[in-house]
């Protein structure tokens, strides 16, 4: 690991324990701490690091024991994602359709694991043995678990966008993909209305969203690598 990924676990690893979503082991054979491979890996499309856990390793290599992500069962864990199918109907209706998009920040982060499961993803860096507290990045069940999260404020902005909108059809369905939320208005309504909805929604459940991923008030906007013009009616595939 070269000196620019240790620097950020140093910061890393700081900043989680100041938030309480990573703690201090201090007796690691006692606790039972399973501890896990630790990395670094670049951001898609970004300057940023990200650290990353191999939720897939041995607990204890040559005892046979399960890894963290060979204990799932995949039955458990299936989600069926939506399309664009309803936000591309919806420009077909309403041509100059307002779109709008937003992101949950650190979102898998807000979702705490239990206690009794946190031991199993134990890390040892620097001399020092930590605990994750929050889903990682990795996990087998980490998105289904967190789209658990992401369904209920997706029911709850929806009710809310409902209840203060003058006309039932003025907005599209609104549509979410795990942590990103998206739809459309028509020329006849406000284009911040879905997005100022969304996001008191989102604080109220103690999520933010990432100002520097949103977008509205636009007829032309990528959502998960689609373009889409509601002006020429078109849609394209991105080259990324």
């Amino acid at each position: 690991m070269d000196s620019d990924n240790v620097h950020h676990l140093h910061h890393e690893i700081e900043t989680r324990l100041a938030e309480g979503r990573l703690c201090h082991v201090t007796d690691p054979v006692s606790s039972q701490l399973a501890c896990l491979p630790v990395g670094v890996v670049p951001k898609p499309h970004s300057d940023k690091r990200r650290t990353i856990y191999h939720l897939s390793h041995p607990h204890k290599p040559g005892t046979h024991l399960l890894s963290f992500n060979d204990g799932i069962h995949t039955s458990f864990i299936t989600i069926h994602y939506e399309s664009l199918d309803m936000i591309m109907d919806f420009i077909c209706e309403h041509p100059s359709t307002s779109l709008w998009k937003a992101d949950l920040e650190d979102a898998f982060r807000h979702v705490i694991v239990a206690e009794s499961d946190a031991r199993l993803m134990g890390i040892h860096f620097d001399s020092q043995y930590y605990q994750e507290c929050a889903l990682a990045f990795g996990g087998h069940s980490s998105l289904f678990l967190f789209n658990l999260f992401a369904e209920f404020l997706h029911w709850l902005t929806a009710f809310a966008l409902q209840t203060v909108s003058l006309s039932l059809t003025s907005h599209s369905d609104m549509s979410h993909y795990l942590d990103d939320f998206f739809g459309a208005s028509d020329t006849t309504t406000s284009p911040t209305t879905p997005i100022q909805v969304l996001s008191l929604s989102a604080a109220a459940l103690g999520f933010k969203l990432s100002h520097k991923k949103m977008a509205w008030d636009t007829t032309k906007l990528e959502i998960l690598g689609i373009k889409l013009n509601s002006v020429t009616q078109t849609t394209s595939i991105t080259q990324q």
